[in-house]
């Protein structure tokens, strides 16, 4: 009996971990967004699926629930950290990171479809950030020239940002 339920727990956790990953990073790999959203949106789906199995399992036979619910948290931590490894140690990303008049701006640029967003760190709120600019990128040897969707042009050469709403030269460090 407790081999049978070894091997039920380990079957349950192993899809758990399989289909989450398959979908964030084999479907999704080449959205810039998707990969973020899929991300914060599949761990919660995954814990509230199997707690959706467990009260089905406890209509029909209530040995299976307790499986179910124990699955359902130790899944969700489990996948928690090694999906922000993961995420953190993605080399689709760059990050860049510089401030002006005292407010902190970050870009990030994704290096397969060369998407990119700036966002200005919110000082009202605590780890809050608000979305200033994105688009689309092109890199011509080693400057990466940024055009974003309200036509405004800027570019990264070496460690210095050039011509960023109306500055002409602002330093910038690249995050890792």
């Amino acid at each position: 009996m407790k081999k049978r339920i070894i091997i039920l727990s380990s079957i349950i956790i192993i899809i758990d971990f399989i289909v989450p990953y398959c979908w964030i990073f084999c479907f999704n790999a080449n959205s810039f967004f998707g990969t973020i959203f899929d991300y914060y949106d599949i761990l919660p789906l995954s814990f509230f699926l199997n707690l959706i199995i467990a009260f089905v399992l406890y209509l029909l036979k209530k040995h299976y629930v307790r499986f179910f619910i124990i699955n359902a948290f130790v899944s969700f931590i489990i996948m928690w950290f090694l999906f922000a490894w993961k995420n953190k140690e993605n080399a689709c990303y760059e990050y860049y990171s510089f401030s002006i008049e005292g407010k902190i701006y970050e870009i990030s640029k994704h290096k397969v479809d060369g998407e990119f967003s700036i966002m200005v760190e919110n000082k009202l709120l605590a780890n809050s950030w608000n979305l200033k600019g994105w688009g689309t990128t092109k890199v011509k040897n080693d400057t990466i020239h940024f055009l974003s969707i309200d036509s405004c042009q800027y570019y990264i050469y070496g460690d210095t940002l050039y011509n960023f709403e109306g500055i002409d030269k602002i330093k910038v460090k690249k995050v890792y």
